[in-house]
């Protein structure tokens, strides 16, 4: 008994020689210590992977982004193209019809006015046959179109207008002062004349008639 009580006392003794030290409590800060550091160390992985799948994520999101511009303006061009493509086919088709149209009123037209060249010379001789029948036939029409009226042909790349820029009476007549233009590439070419209506219905330019000068 003598000794287990010696040893009861030593270990009392020790435990309170270790406990006074510090001993336990450092022991128990490096276990704890050891502990945290890998989870610590998995912690900063688990962030910095975090981190790097945010910045991947922007970067697609900004990719995406810039795909999906570049396809808005993909189709806002190919519908402008297509608008444009089809305002051409209808105004080709205008023309067409408007060209038509010029042509059959010279046709039916029961009154032939005597004919008269209001452009010079030089410019109506680079005009094709077709082309000069398209300016008279537009002449013709602005004869008994409203004051102002642009009558309009086009035929392969060529343009043309007549138009009734006035109208007075001179004496017992009825005169209207003639613009006629015509494009020939790049160039407008345009020429006036005063005419007036004869009692028959026949314009003729006042220039040849003497009764047409008040």
């Amino acid at each position: 008994m003598g000794k287990i009580r010696s040893r009861l006392l030593i270990a009392v003794v020790a435990s309170t020689l270790v406990a006074g030290c510090g001993i336990l409590p450092r022991v128990a800060q490096q276990t704890t210590a050891a502990a945290i550091a890998p989870v610590a160390s998995t912690a900063r992985v688990v962030s910095r992977s975090l981190e790097a799948t945010s910045r991947n994520l922007a970067a697609s999101s900004l990719a995406a982004q810039r795909t999906s511009r570049q396809v808005a303006m993909k189709t806002s061009q190919a519908k402008s193209a297509a608008r444009a493509a089809s305002q051409r086919r209808k105004e080709a088709e205008r023309l067409t019809k408007r060209n038509q149209k010029i042509k059959e009123h010279l046709a039916e037209s029961e009154v032939k006015p005597e004919p008269f060249d209001i452009l010079a010379p030089a410019v109506l001789a680079q005009l094709s046959v077709d082309q000069a029948a398209l300016q008279r036939a537009a002449q013709q029409e602005a004869f008994d179109a409203p004051v102002g009226e642009t009558i309009f042909w086009e035929d392969s790349g060529r343009t043309g207008t007549a138009m009734a820029e006035d109208e007075k009476p001179m004496g017992s007549f009825v005169c209207r002062t003639f613009l006629q233009t015509v494009r020939l590439d790049v160039n407008e070419e345009s020429g006036r004349l005063l005419a007036c209506k004869s009692p028959d219905g026949v314009w003729e330019s006042a220039a040849r008639r003497a009764e047409f000068v008040p």
